[in-house]
């Protein structure tokens, strides 16, 4: 199974591993494109009230991420209310 790393600035990683993008309006293309060929990245659009458990976050997988890859993400934005998967922008 991929480790999945969380991150806020995903240039300083090297690119293996799954990468949780948590940034507003970067594609996963985007990513993908910039960190090399075959990065599995999984977007996550949490909002406000996840600070407080009632969140709701919207995933969804980038063009390499498995649907395994999806689960974990899922898994993480649970811990803080409802993850709907969500189609890529």
């Amino acid at each position: 199974m991929s480790r999945l790393v969380a991150v806020d600035s995903v240039w300083a990683l090297p690119p293996s591993g799954t990468r949780l993008q948590v940034a507003a309006s970067v594609p996963t293309g985007y990513i993908e494109e910039h960190l090399g060929p075959k990065v599995l990245v999984v977007r996550a659009m949490p909002n406000t009230c996840s600070a407080v458990g009632c969140g709701m976050t919207g995933i969804c997988r980038g063009a390499h991420a498995a649907a395994e890859h999806l689960e974990m993400a899922r898994a993480i934005f649970d811990a803080v209310g409802r993850t709907e998967g969500v189609p890529p922008a």
